[in-house]
Order: structure tokens, then sequence, then C-alpha cells
């Protein structure tokens, strides 16, 4: 029942990885100062869709809600972060009852990701990821079974599913992005490469290299003169 719904959840958001994507390339070009905000807010969207399509067993909710959020702040920073858990907690909301655990999880998963700021340039984007969703995974364990008021704990396996299918998630959309990254800048990099100021550049490179030539020639040519 988890696993079924979890997966429904992965493809969902692995869809939206893509279609996130295919407006950054084509629509967002222009926008390249307000994409950080328009981000959170996709974000957001993104995460209330995760909600609508959770999956309840035991009377706790699993859904992959968390994982727009932890992109948004990994490739836009916290205050595109920030703008995301806002808007995800106004949602959950409007559309859960028990929206109080699931602000006080967003909220605790946001403060202990900060540290990650100081040791960002140490880890890829993967590893950073996967260490978000760790600390999130255990404020979700603490807050859903010991720090709650739920009659009934949840199963382990459950818990474990949560836990795979979230790193399987952001395994997917992090390969994705990196790979659209690599390839755009692969494609400027060519563009640039073949367009007539590359090759201004070059003849204004070989003539500066000629006019060097030409002023030590001329100062070789006036010592033995």
């Amino acid at each position: 029942m988890v696993s079924s719904g979890l997966f429904v959840n992965l493809c969902i958001f692995s869809f939206f990885v893509s279609i996130m994507i295919t407006i950054r390339i084509f629509l967002l070009q222009r926008l390249a100062h307000k994409y950080k905000w328009m981000s959170g807010i996709y974000a957001s969207i993104v995460s209330a869709i995760l909600m609508v399509y959770s999956v309840t067993y035991q009377q706790i909710t699993y859904d992959l809600r968390f994982l727009p959020l932890i992109l948004t702040v990994l490739y836009f920073g916290y205050r595109a972060g920030a703008v995301a858990g806002i808007t995800m907690a106004v949602c959950s909301i409007y559309l859960e009852s028990h929206w109080l655990l699931t602000i006080l999880i967003l909220i605790f998963t946001f403060l202990f990701s900060l540290p990650l700021i100081r040791y960002k340039k140490q880890f890829s984007l993967l590893k950073q990821s996967l260490l978000c969703f760790f600390l999130h995974f255990i404020v979700h364990v603490l807050l859903t079974n010991y720090f709650w008021n739920t009659p009934i704990q949840s199963p382990f396996y459950s818990e474990i599913e949560y836990l795979v299918f979230g790193i399987l998630g952001l395994g997917v959309a992090v390969a994705t992005i990196e790979f659209y990254r690599k390839f755009y800048a692969v494609a400027e990099e060519a563009a640039y490469a073949g367009s007539d100021s590359c090759k201004d550049e070059e003849d204004s490179f070989f003539c500066q290299n000629n006019e060097k030539r030409t002023r030590i020639y001329e100062r070789t040519v006036g010592v033995f003169y």
C-alpha cells in the first residue's frame, strides 16, 4: 500500500522535474533574475500536488512532498527555499488536517540543514541532497513517533520504504538536472566557439601577439644599431 503510493509520488515528482527543465529552456531565459523566486513557488506547487496523492497507512501519511524543497534549497539558495517552505506550509494548512505536524517537520528540516552552508563546497550536489534528506528523515521519524500525539507508531518497513523512495527521487532529479546543466554548458561553449564574437576575439588576440612581436623586434634592432 505504501509502496504503491510512494511510487505514484515518485513518478509525479520526476515528471515535474522534467517540466521545470523544459520551462527553464524555453520560457525563462529572459527572466533569470526572477527564476529563483519563481522556482520556490513552483516547488511549493509540486509539493501540494504530492500531498494530494499521498497515502495514509495506520494514521500516518506518506509522500515525497519535501523533495522539491530540498532541491530548491540546494540549487537556488535558502531565500528561494524559504519562499517554497512558507508557500508549502500554507498549502498544507488548506489541504491537511494534521498540518501542524507538517510545519514542524518543515521548520526543523530547514534549521538542521543550515549548517550545510559552511561545508557546501566540500560535497557534491548529490551528497548534499542525500544528507539533507537523511536529516529530514530523522526529523520525520522522531516527530511522528515520539513527539506527536499519534496513537499508533509508524511501522519500521514503511519508514524504510519512505527512505528508499526519497533517495531514488533525489537521485533521479539531481542526475537529470546535472545532465541538463552540463549539456547546456557544452552547447553554449560550442555556439560561442562558432560565433563571430569569438572570431573577433581570436583576431584581436592574434593582432596583439603581432604587435608584441613587432615591439620586441624594434627594440632588438635598436640595440644592434
